[in-house]
């Protein structure tokens, strides 16, 4: 039971250079007195923990390594992973994180971390401030689009400080949306994220209503 605040110490040191932790837990064996929550506070851990109930007996001993596709691992608990930015695994092992083989892990972390940082000298980049990396991001440039101006178009209008084009959203815009939905078109990640009207997780009918308010002026009706 030590190797939480272990991993907790590895997070604090490396997680400014973009290491991430997760953690998984299931049904808690074999101190029945632990629960994920419990578990949690009693080490202060900050990061995440996964917390999964199968309700069998000896799960732990079997399934980590097939399902990563990496059964040379080992298995059994505690089990621990290291996958780099590019989703490979990079290392595993099914041993207490300690001694050697914590020292390995150690130098596999810093060994990812410093290809990560030298693909990205400047951070990965988030353009829209989603929370989503440029690099995973299937819409980085959704902060671009205005909501239900389908068609991209712009008209170009006078302020008190100048005159400058803005995205013009009408009933062309309406009757896209309405020809996407008629013939299932595929209602892409990109689609979705920059013109989800309603903000309701995905576009449908509700938003061609949603649309048709605010070209009607009643923007209020989703604020």
């Amino acid at each position: 039971m030590s190797e939480a605040p272990v991993l907790e110490e590895v997070y604090q040191t490396y997680k400014e250079q973009g290491l991430e932790v997760i953690a998984f837990g299931a049904d808690w064996y074999p101190d029945g007195s632990y629960t994920c929550q419990t578990w949690d506070q009693a080490f202060n851990l900050t990061y995440p923990i996964l917390d999964f109930e199968t309700g069998q007996e000896n799960w732990y001993w079997e399934s980590a390594p097939y399902d990563l596709f990496m059964p040379e691992l080992g298995w059994g608990l505690p089990y621990n992973v290291i996958i780099d930015h590019e989703m490979n695994v990079l290392w595993g092992a099914a041993a207490n994180f300690e001694g050697a083989v914590m020292d390995e892990a150690i130098s596999v972390i810093e060994n990812a971390l410093q290809a990560k940082n030298e693909a990205f000298p400047d951070g990965p980049g988030d353009d829209d401030g989603d929370g989503i990396a440029n690099g995973c991001d299937p819409c980085p440039n959704s902060h671009m689009y205005s909501p239900g101006n389908f068609d991209f178009s712009q008209v170009y209008s006078h302020f008190d400080n100048g005159a400058v084009f803005v995205p013009s959203v009408d009933i062309f815009d309406l009757l896209l949306l309405a020809d996407y939905l008629r013939d299932n078109v595929e209602i892409t990640e990109c689609i979705l994220e920059a013109h989800d009207v309603t903000g309701d997780g995905s576009v449908n009918v509700f938003d061609i209503n949603g649309l048709a308010q605010i070209i009607l002026g009643n923007n209020w009706a989703f604020e």
